[in-house]
């Protein structure tokens, strides 16, 4: 069972997790493709601490749970920053979802 923040009929957002790290092509957001040693570091060091100002969920794909993105919100208390990443290799990715 998934725990989600947000479900729709096509797409999820879940909680991160450290066996995400496999698939940090999909939802790390960069130029460079990040390998599993350096996603790993990156989310033991993201997920060490709940943090009330950073939420890291993962889009996943409501029908089979294939990550397909990821999403960073920010938060200062007046306003939030929203940033969605959707994998390189979706093409169309607006029109999937």
């Amino acid at each position: 069972m998934r725990v989600a923040y947000l479900t729709g009929e096509r797409l999820a957002l879940r909680a991160m997790r450290t066996d995400d790290k496999d698939y940090a092509a999909a939802w790390f957001d960069s130029s460079f493709p990040i390998n599993a040693g350096r996603a790993e570091a990156f989310l033991k060091d993201e997920l060490k601490e709940l943090s009330t100002r950073t939420i890291l969920p993962v889009a996943v794909c409501g029908d089979d749970d294939e990550i397909v993105g990821g999403v960073r919100v920010q938060t200062n208390g007046k306003h939030s920053d929203i940033y969605f990443h959707m994998a390189p290799w979706l093409t169309n990715a607006d029109a999937r979802w």
